[in-house]
């Protein structure tokens, strides 16, 4: 996608169902009522990847699949883009622990747009040589662990980091 709108009202995106994907994103607004799924198939060795360059991700949440799905390769390549979750308030980003997965933060960075959202929880590993910004107002809990070279910029409401697993962050 690299402009223009891909929306599923009613649904889910899953990118590797039953086998090999990878989705694009360079622009324009992709959104989806639930969950951008990545490897949806726990039965399959799924290799999927979602490169996210650019535009607006509005989702309710992120993951790997079906719960404990291990199986296959998962990758959500952050380089740009901004991720505004269409979840309500108090709601985990990605569906909590048992669907987390690393996320690596390239050099373009990652933006978390809490707008719409009062209070939210992300368990996902970040990691890579690029920075998280949080945008809206709200607050914006991290779980996972978190290893970024270029840090957190907030510039509205607030970033908690509850696990206590920072890496390296400069």
């Amino acid at each position: 996608v690299d402009s223009g709108s891909l929306v599923n009202e009613n649904g889910d995106i899953r990118i590797g169902e039953k086998g090999k994907g990878t989705f694009t994103m360079n622009g324009g607004d992709v959104s989806a009522k639930w969950w951008l799924k990545l490897a949806n198939d726990s039965a399959n060795a799924n290799v999927c990847t979602f490169n996210f360059n650019g535009g607006v991700l509005k989702v309710a949440k992120i993951s790997k699949g079906e719960e404990n799905n291990v199986e296959g390769n998962k990758r959500f390549n952050w380089n740009g883009g901004t991720f505004r979750p269409n979840n309500g308030d108090n709601t985990p980003l990605d569906g909590g622990e048992s669907f987390r997965m690393d996320i690596d933060i390239m050099a373009g960075g990652a933006v978390v747009d809490t707008t719409d959202c009062n209070n939210t929880m992300f368990s996902h590993d970040l990691k890579g040589v690029g920075g998280l910004t949080k945008k809206g107002d709200g607050t914006l809990t991290l779980t996972g662990a978190i290893d970024l070279k270029r840090g957190f910029v907030v510039e509205q409401g607030s970033v908690v980091v509850e696990s206590g697993k920072i890496e390296t962050v400069s």
